[in-house]
């Protein structure tokens, strides 16, 4: 199984390092605009598993063409005034699909902001089958919607039943399956998390990474993994943030969530404007 990694900054590393002691991978392509700055980082792997030294390349982006699986972590934390995330993310991700063409059964995993979208525009440029590709970004809404929770009640061991869906972000819509206390409380600082609490920081680096690896595991597997991601919904003609089985043949299908009317509401508008957007 050959996994390339395109962009090997603080998101592309940290996955790299958490796929690189993984048994099924034959080959983890590291690529990356700065090719020192993946060299560099096939350095440190090594210096941690010698052992998979040879299963580790660097390469260009063309070499990504055979790969089973192409994970796309590449992208700017924020954007100059007065535009947009989107405007920065659309042209670079126009750049990689002139450079790379992906063998037709290929996987792809976009880790770019707003994800909904770049899956959109990676479906069209790359011309694959829409449930081979997957934007990433609505487990870590889901991840820290469950911290919130837990933060609120104060309660750490109960199992907590709750999802996000929608769109990767603020814009995404938190699905509770039990009343919650201080549910508008809740919302804010989820929708609002990376701002709150990551601005300083300015990465979400580990949980990303952590995420990200048992996507890809989840893509390199037989047996279905339930993970919230963006996928392609026909009826909507949109990549929409939901739960989904996914195993190696991509995404399998959504999971039936049953929404109250508030929440269905605020999906629905949520929809409508997603289809504006994209014209």
């Amino acid at each position: 199984m050959k996994i390339a990694i395109i962009g090997t900054g603080r998101v592309g590393s940290t996955t790299a390092f958490c796929l690189a002691n993984h048994t099924k991978i034959t080959e983890l392509l590291l690529i990356n605009r700065n090719q020192k700055n993946a060299i560099g980082l096939k350095s440190d792997i090594v210096g941690t598993y010698p052992e998979h030294g040879d299963k580790i390349k660097v390469g260009n982006f063309p070499d990504a063409n055979d790969a089973d699986i192409i994970l796309i972590t590449c992208g700017s934390f924020g954007a100059p005034a007065g535009s947009s995330l989107w405007d920065v993310s659309k042209p670079i991700i126009e750049s990689i699909f002139s450079k790379i063409h992906p063998k037709k059964d290929s996987k792809i995993v976009v880790i770019m902001t707003p994800c909904d979208r770049a899956a959109h525009l990676i479906c069209k440029l790359s011309g694959l089958d829409p449930k081979n590709i997957i934007g990433f970004g609505g487990q870590l809404d889901v991840n820290r919607l469950k911290y919130m929770l837990f933060s609120e009640t104060n309660n750490f061991s109960k199992k907590i039943d709750a999802n996000f869906i929608g769109e990767h972000g603020k814009r995404g819509i938190p699905v509770f399956m039990e009343p919650v206390p201080d549910r508008e409380k809740i919302v804010e600082h989820t929708k609002n998390y990376f701002g709150t609490y990551l601005a300083e920081y300015k990465a979400s680096t580990y949980g990303t990474g952590k995420e990200l690896a048992k996507l890809t595991e989840a893509l390199m597997s037989e047996k279905d993994t339930v993970l919230t991601a963006s996928y392609y919904e026909p009826k909507y003609g949109l990549f929409v943030t939901w739960p989904c089985s996914i195993n190696k043949d991509g995404v399998k299908e959504p999971l039936d969530l049953k929404l109250n009317e508030e929440e269905q509401s605020e999906f629905d508008n949520l929809i409508k404007l997603r289809k504006n957007e994209e014209g």
